[in-house]
């Protein structure tokens, strides 16, 4: 994980390289350089390094006013949207260079990503951040580093719309 305050960021295959070599080395398959200054800032923006091993749990953001914009700068993802049963509502695929590279999320919608092949993307989303208000993983999926996580993975990279998610946390997990 990088932080840029009050720099000029060049966003180049350079970049891309180093987000990917660094995500190989995390536990969680992904690494980011955040853009923005402060959690204070009104936008928040980050660039991502996310691997096919990366697991993104099925979650959404709890502020009702923080919508979430994704633009692939390299690679491919599937977007997949939830309702709040756990039932597939959309897949998207979105590639760097294709004629879907973007999706904008509006606030307090399920969903989860799955990486393809090695992908960059540029996340902007509704700030401020508050450390106090936490993301909302679903009860229909697994958490990080869980038992269920492989499993969910799997079903993710597989999961097409109508399709509900087999995993169920109660609310103690």
């Amino acid at each position: 994980m990088t932080d840029v305050a009050a720099a000029q960021v060049q966003l180049d295959s350079a970049l891309f390289q180093r987000l990917l070599d660094e995500a190989a080395l995390s536990a969680r398959k992904r690494s980011f350089l955040t853009l923005h200054a402060s959690h204070q800032d009104p936008v928040q923006r980050l660039v991502i390094g996310l691997l096919p091993e990366s697991f993104v749990p099925i979650h959404r953001h709890t502020q009702p006013q923080q919508w979430e914009l994704f633009i692939i700068l390299s690679g491919a993802v599937d977007l997949l949207v939830f309702d709040d049963a756990g039932k597939v509502l959309s897949r998207q695929h979105i590639a760097a260079g294709s004629a879907l590279c973007a999706v904008e999320l509006p606030p307090l919608t399920w969903h989860s990503l799955v990486c393809e092949q090695p992908a960059v993307f540029i996340e902007i989303k509704q700030g401020p951040f508050d450390a106090a208000v936490p993301t909302d993983i679903a009860r229909f999926s697994a958490l990080e580093n869980s038992i269920q996580t492989a499993a969910c993975l799997t079903w993710l990279q597989h999961a097409t719309v109508g399709d509900i998610s087999p995993f169920q946390r109660n609310f103690a997990a």
